[in-house]
């Protein structure tokens, strides 16, 4: 028993340290890029944070809940007014179906690509969409004045059940594409530009890729 705490206590302060190191090399790589303070970017890696946790939540909520289309309409038209440039962004989405070494990609309309989600009922009898936010990544920036862009990286996680057998899933890293535009001396609206799907591959090598136990 003592020898299992020891491994637990390794495994979760290692996974601490390193979301520590993580943090760490998001907050340098924006101060350098947009040539900011500590500070300023201690408070933008919060707020890209922040940001990511209320996009994927409405995602997963339109996909995932069984609310009626008209309480997720209202859901879409938040989400589109408080996440995205405007109606007409453009995010892809990917499938492996056919031949898991190479995914189909369809490029949609945030608009459309949302009605989508909230109609997935009529192919799946269950839908789950997550977003496996540990795995956050940062691109290259590009500076505009007081304005930059970024692109953030995030693996989705989709299955889909069909008269309660599993009849689909995958594991898609979504590279979201953003705009922070300043508002104030610490503020800044951001707003996503597109999403491109720019891998996809089977949920369980997605598991083994980086050791996760499936949920």
């Amino acid at each position: 028993m003592k020898h299992f705490f020891a491994l637990f206590s390794l495994v979760v302060l290692t996974e601490s340290l390193w979301a520590q190191d993580a943090a760490e090399s998001a907050i340098s790589h924006l101060q350098n890029g947009i040539n900011c303070s500590r500070e300023e970017a201690e408070r933008l890696y919060r707020t890209i944070n922040f940001f990511a946790d209320g996009v994927t939540s409405d995602l997963t909520y339109i996909a995932s809940s069984r609310d009626d289309f008209a309480t997720k309409q209202k859901a879409i038209n938040r989400t589109i007014r408080d996440y995205f440039e405007n109606g007409n962004s453009i995010i892809q989405v990917s499938s492996i179906s056919k031949d898991p070494e190479n995914p189909d990609i369809f490029d949609f309309t945030i608009r459309r690509y949302l009605y989508r989600l909230a109609n997935m009922k009529n192919r799946y009898t269950k839908v789950e969409l997550t977003f496996q936010q540990d795995y956050l990544g940062m691109g290259q920036i590009y500076p505009d004045g007081t304005d930059f862009e970024l692109s953030i990286s995030l693996w989705q996680i989709f299955r889909g059940w069909k008269d309660n057998m599993l009849a689909y899933q995958d594991a898609t890293k979504k590279k979201f594409r953003l705009a922070f535009k300043k508002i104030g001396d610490d503020k800044y609206d951001v707003k996503i530009k597109e999403a491109l799907a720019t891998e996809t591959i089977d949920l369980n090598k997605f598991y083994q890729k980086f050791k996760i136990e499936d949920k």
